[in-house]
């Protein structure tokens, strides 16, 4: 088994965080079945502990004790609870012993493997190695990097656009395990896409979990906390299917059910918004409609005449003035040599930090024009940023002294 940030067993192991307080709170209340549901959550811990994601064990560390506090007050007296949960623990182990592979020991020495490294002292590099960074230091960088566009953004950079603008805001050489469309954290990400505003609406929604922690609803506000949890520290790359099941669970809460004229208009105002953005169309028309995403401008780039472009180009660079792509796009198209200088040149000094092809792109522009000054004013650059980058370096060996 690998464990990769946003992996299946990342996604079970967050949404068994939602389930385990829904079943053991059943246990406790000796509602029905309270055997079924004693070995429901016994698999829902076994699939957080299965994960390997410190995504989950922060929550998980943070929720057995609020299980027992809560299961404590309900009338379970403090000394059942425990013996309740440590009754769990037995049933993981039994598990986890009975099933082949050793799939709990594996992914917690696999972790603390991980932890040991980052903490160990990192050896003196040399000049030409790639700087390296620890998982907690890149969490931070990342979480920095929202902030500086939250702050500069207070109403925020729009919907869903932080995969669009981060790269204009990195201020950190190349880094392994740094550059990420996402900060890893959701409500730094609202922050930064949705402003000041936005997160505030997102902070009272979540507001009755925390009312409700304290009231006779505390298992939803629990498997609430289990499920949102997680994406204060990791991305997944379910994030509809997730945000969709970590939202409804918020309706459980709520103080009376939405009318029935609500479900349906909203239903039909869905379902038209996905007919208009999914009706077939082509050329410019389709990008924009779709309001001059990137792959339907490429597809109505590779459509449309060098006029056509030209304007499409334009429009996409003032929509998304924040973002490399327009650039990248204009200079696969572009043909005259002084104008992909010009775009290659733009590239690399308007996203410094972004990624080290760009400094490629200009150093093969300019030594295609012959001019070996700027080529090696591109690869030097370039080689500040990523100094680990072997395509650069390869570059500056062939050019000679």
């Amino acid at each position: 088994m690998t464990y990769v940030s946003g992996s299946h067993h990342y996604l079970l192991g967050a949404l068994a965080l939602g389930a385990l307080p829904l079943f053991l709170a059943r246990v406790a209340r000796r509602d029905a079945y309270p055997l079924a549901s004693f070995l429901l959550a016994t698999l829902a811990l076994y699939a957080a502990l299965i994960s390997g994601a410190r995504a989950v064990y922060l929550p998980l560390l943070l929720l057995l004790p609020l299980l027992a506090f809560r299961m404590a007050r309900e009338g379970l007296g403090l000394l059942r609870a425990l013996l309740l949960l440590l009754a769990l623990g037995t049933g993981v182990a039994f598990l986890e012993a009975l099933v082949p592979g050793n799939a709990v020991l594996n992914a917690l020495v696999f972790k603390v493997g991980l932890a040991q490294v980052e903490v160990q002292p990192k050896p003196v590099q040399e000049e030409e190695e790639a700087p390296t960074i620890g998982n907690v230091e890149a969490r931070l960088l990342m979480w920095r990097l929202a902030l500086r566009i939250a702050l500069d953004h207070p109403l925020g950079t729009g919907n869903g656009s932080y995969s669009q603008v981060f790269e204009a805001y990195m201020d950190y050489p190349g880094l392994e395990g740094v550059w990420s469309r996402s900060p890893h954290n959701y409500l730094l990400e609202t922050l930064a896409t949705g402003g000041f505003p936005r997160l505030a609406l997102l902070l009272l929604l979540l507001w009755p979990a925390v009312r409700g922690f304290w009231g006779r609803d505390w298992p939803w506000a629990l498997a609430v906390f289990g499920l949102w949890a997680p994406m204060l520290f990791d991305v997944s790359g379910f994030y509809p299917g997730y945000l969709t099941l970590a939202f409804l669970s918020l309706g459980t809460l709520g103080s009376s059910p939405t009318p029935r004229w609500a479900g349906i208009g909203g239903g039909l105002l869905a379902l038209t918004l996905l007919l208009y953005w999914f009706w077939p169309c082509q050329g410019a028309a389709c990008a924009h409609r779709h309001l001059y995403f990137p792959p339907h401008v490429a597809q109505a780039l590779a459509k449309t005449s060098p006029e056509g472009r030209s304007t499409l180009l334009r429009e996409a660079q003032k929509r998304y003035p924040l973002s490399p792509w327009p650039f990248v796009l204009a200079l696969r198209h572009e043909k005259d040599p002084m104008a992909r200088l010009q775009l290659a040149r733009e590239l690399a000094r308007h996203f410094p930090y972004a990624r080290e092809s760009f400094y490629q792109a200009w150093a093969e522009a300019a030594r295609a024009l012959g001019n070996k000054e700027e080529t090696l004013l591109a690869l030097e650059t370039g080689l500040r940023h990523f100094p680990g980058s072997p395509a650069l370096r390869r570059l500056r060996q062939e050019l000679g002294p």
